[in-house]
């Protein structure tokens, strides 16, 4: 009977001992990957809050291509979900509880391959710097671990969450990144052909610059809210998207004159000795339509130039060249949104004289 007795007070002991080595693990956990980009913040939350767009950065599927993601019909905001089907990460979802555009997004993860089975916090923050268009990123995961889940992850000698899905945060966010990045630098440049450019007045300010689309876009961000102050004080009527008008291009000196200019309906005497009104007469153009970032450009102008020679076109010499702004960072975070219109005016074809009989 003593050995009996012996065994049973080892075992308590054990299982004494065993709960306060358990209860020494830590049971609440508050971990974050982070990271700081020159990425817009709209454009960032927006990635983020719509889960469709996680199937191309999630962390799992670079350790795991087979993983299977199921979405179902809502997949962006409050009540959105996604969720997978894995080999090696078993089986889990996502969804999301509420979103402050475009500061902060808060979800609800239950992860299947951790611990019984545990329903945790998943967060994302989104924080300007001071330093000029820099973000920074945190995704994080809080919980709590219940004693039966630190039983578990012992017995199965599995490390604590932090250890386990931190380095699948940090690896995300980098896919996270690097997807939005590539995606920013598309572009297309499409050659809408010969059309008529319809002029019209317009609200203008004229200055000189370096000819690099660095100088180009600095003047042009304080030359259009300018314009644009000055129209609404006077109650000026604006028509159409804001304009850049080439004038002069000096090659050897790299220099360049233009106006920036808003479209109006009317003519109007201005009281500002550099806020004055103009009139574009219709004019024949050459019309190219760029979507992406506007450093694309110059790209613009070599198609527009090849399809001149090749369609034996002739830029006018006295036309007016113009840069339309359908959208801009104003209006689009997205760089790869942005429409830029380019009319080239081109030389209208003399007819022949008729031969004398």
């Amino acid at each position: 009977m003593k050995v009996f007795k012996y065994i049973f007070l080892l075992f308590i002991i054990i299982i004494i001992g065993g709960s306060l080595y358990i209860a020494t693990i830590d049971d609440e956990f508050d971990f974050k990957a982070t990271l700081i980009t020159n990425i817009p913040q709209e454009v960032a939350f927006t990635e983020v809050n719509n889960l469709e767009n996680w199937k191309k950065w999630n962390p799992l599927q670079t350790e795991d291509p087979t993983i299977q993601f199921s979405l179902p019909e809502k997949t962006i905001g409050k009540n959105a979900s996604i969720s997978w089907n894995s080999e090696k990460f078993g089986t889990g979802n996502i969804t999301t509880l509420e979103t402050l555009p475009y500061n902060s997004i808060t979800q609800e993860i239950t992860y299947k391959a951790l611990a019984s089975n545990p329903t945790q916090d998943m967060y994302w923050i989104f924080e300007e710097k001071k330093e000029k268009n820099a973000i920074k990123i945190s995704w994080g995961i809080k919980g709590k671990l219940s004693f039966l889940e630190k039983i578990y992850l012992i017995i199965n000698n599995e490390n604590h969450p932090e250890k386990q899905l931190k380095p699948y945060l940090e690896k995300g966010l980098v896919n996270l990144i690097d997807k939005i990045e590539k995606e920013m630098q598309a572009y297309d440049i499409h050659i809408d052909g010969v059309t008529k450019h319809s002029g019209g007045f317009y609200i203008y300010n004229t200055t000189a610059t370096k000819n690099t689309p660095e100088n180009l876009s600095e003047k042009m961000s304080l030359m259009f809210p300018k314009i644009t102050q000055y129209m609404a004080l006077h109650n000026i009527e604006i028509t159409g998207a804001p304009f850049t008008l080439y004038h002069k291009i000096d090659q050897a000196n790299n220099s360049i004159i233009f106006s920036a200019g808003i479209p109006t309906s009317n003519r109007v005497i201005t009281t500002s000795s550099d806020i004055l009104c103009g009139y574009l007469p219709p004019q024949e153009t050459l019309k190219l339509t760029l979507k992406g970032n506007y450093n694309n450009i110059s790209k613009v102008w070599e198609v527009a130039q090849n399809y001149l020679n090749e369609n034996n076109l002739k830029q006018a010499s006295n036309g007016n060249t113009l840069e339309v702004y359908v959208n801009d960072s104003t209006k689009e975070p997205n760089p790869a949104k942005w429409v830029t219109t380019i009319y080239i005016p081109i030389q209208q074809e003399q007819p022949d004289n008729p031969s004398e009989n």
